[in-house]
């Protein structure tokens, strides 16, 4: 794009997605940001500036463009979500959760939704939701890990075993299942375990 070049929020937003792909974060922020101005009544762009400025780590930024997309585009579970994410990473957990549950009631098959969501409930919601994501994706091995750490703090730990055993490429989950090993009473399988690990990232 050259500059003084005249151009519309639509060519706008497809730079800045471009400009997104090579990692060159701040160029689409600004494009995402003069699509607005082009377009303000454009939800995508809004969407897009919002996502991005999120996915830097400046969610206080975040928050204005991400309700101007849900404000206009309330049917949008893509903007629902991205909003929900937002204000989970700027502590507001109440809101981030009522807002998952409109995005999810939205796109009750999205996984990425589904997930996000999950990570955003404690205890056994939590333990719930990540299995809801299992039942979209069996392979989401996130979910997977993450239900089996949920399950290691309520105490299940036999629940929790079989969820780390179930991946037994991560040496994360081998030592969540040395631990787990431990608190059933078989220490030897906790060394076996531990030792497994340990071979995968020494």
């Amino acid at each position: 794009m050259r500059q003084g070049e005249t151009v519309n929020a639509p060519e706008l937003l497809r730079a800045g997605l471009d400009a997104h792909g090579r990692g060159e974060t701040a160029a689409a922020i600004d494009l995402f940001a003069r699509a607005t101005g082009e377009a303000p009544t454009l939800a995508d762009a809004h969407y897009l500036l919002g996502a991005a400025l999120s996915g830097a780590g400046r969610d206080t930024d975040a928050l204005g463009p991400l309700e101007r997309a849900v404000a206009l585009g309330p049917q949008v579970a893509a903007y629902r979500g991205a909003l929900a994410l937002c204000l989970k990473g700027l502590g507001r957990l109440e809101q981030a959760r009522a807002a998952f549950e409109i995005a999810r009631a939205l796109a009750p098959g999205d996984v990425a939704i589904a997930f996000n969501r999950a990570n955003a409930l404690e205890g056994e919601a939590a333990i719930a939701a990540y299995g809801e994501v299992l039942t979209l994706d069996p392979a989401h091995a996130g979910a997977r890990m993450n239900l089996a750490n949920a399950l290691a703090r309520a105490g299940r730990w036999a629940a929790a075993r079989d969820g780390f055993a179930a991946l037994p490429g991560d040496p994360r989950a081998l030592v969540g299942l040395a631990g787990a090993h431990l608190s059933l009473g078989a220490p030897a399988r906790a060394r076996g375990a531990a030792r497994a690990a340990l071979r995968l990232a020494p």
